[in-house]
């Protein structure tokens, strides 16, 4: 993972152009297929990082305080 980009790791192939969400327990992450790739252990996709939203954790525990 780089700041503008990720690559991931699939057992299937993404369209290029595809948009995907990413979800963590932190955090969520879309994006936009820019390759895809065969490897020998599945497909490795290329995604160009549109949004990134993270600590969602600290986000819910201070929404709990506040929003009750």
């Amino acid at each position: 993972m780089s700041g503008s980009g990720m690559g991931l790791i699939l057992n299937r192939a993404l369209p290029v152009g595809s948009l995907v969400k990413v979800e963590s327990d932190d955090s969520l992450i879309l994006g936009e297929v820019c390759h895809c790739r065969v490897q020998s252990n599945g497909f490795l996709i290329g995604l160009k990082l549109t949004q990134w939203l993270g600590r969602l954790n600290e986000l819910a525990d201070l929404n709990q305080r506040y929003f009750k």
